[in-house]
C-alpha cells in the first residue's frame, strides 16, 4: 500500500510535465489542417474567378465569386488584437498583407492575359508553428499566408 502513495505524486508530475506538450501538438495539428484547408479553398476560388475573368471580362463579377466561394468555406472575421497587417483573415476590399498593398482578391485583366489572386491569412494557434510551416516566417509569426495566383490568357469572343 505505501507503494501505490508514492507514485501518486509520480503520476501527478508525468501529468503536469506532459499536458503542455499535448496541448502544442493538439493546437499545431488544427492549424496544419486549417491551413490545408485554405490552400485548398484559395485554390478553388482563384480557378472560378480567373475562368469567369477570363470567359466575361468582367473584374467585378470575378471578384465577387472568389469572395462568394471563401466565404461559404473559410472563416474570414477572424484578427488578432494588436497586428498592424494583416488585419483579417480575409479582406477582400483593403490592403491585408505586409509584403504589398493588394486586397486579398485581386484581379489583372491587360487584354491578351488574365491574373487573378486570391489569399487567405491563417491565425497560427500554436507558437512556432509559423516557423514550420513556412521557413521566410518569424518564429512567433501570428498568421500564415496561403497565395494562389493564376495567369492565363483571355478567351476571345466570336462577334
Amino acid at each position: 500500500m505505501k507503494h501505490g502513495k508514492d507514485n501518486r505524486g509520480f503520476i501527478t508530475i508525468k501529468v503536469l510535465l506532459l499536458s503542455p506538450f499535448l496541448l502544442w501538438l493538439a493546437l499545431a495539428t488544427i492549424t496544419f489542417l486549417q491551413k490545408e484547408v485554405a490552400e485548398y479553398v484559395t485554390a478553388k476560388a482563384t480557378r472560378n474567378a480567373h475562368r469567369i475573368l477570363a470567359v466575361s471580362h468582367d473584374a467585378e463579377r470575378a471578384k465577387g465569386v472568389a469572395v462568394d466561394v471563401v466565404s461559404r468555406c473559410l472563416v474570414t472575421e477572424l484578427s488578432i488584437p494588436g497586428s498592424t497587417r494583416p488585419k483579417k483573415s480575409f479582406d477582400p476590399d483593403h490592403a491585408n498583407s505586409i509584403k504589398d498593398a493588394l486586397p486579398d482578391v485581386y484581379t489583372q485583366d491587360d487584354g491578351s492575359e488574365c491574373l487573378v489572386g486570391v489569399r487567405y491569412h491563417v491565425v497560427v494557434l500554436a507558437p512556432g508553428m509559423g516557423k514550420l510551416l513556412n521557413k521566410d516566417a518569424e518564429m512567433l509569426e501570428k498568421y500564415i499566408t496561403v497565395e494562389k495566383v493564376i495567369k492565363g490568357p483571355r478567351e476571345i469572343t466570336p462577334p
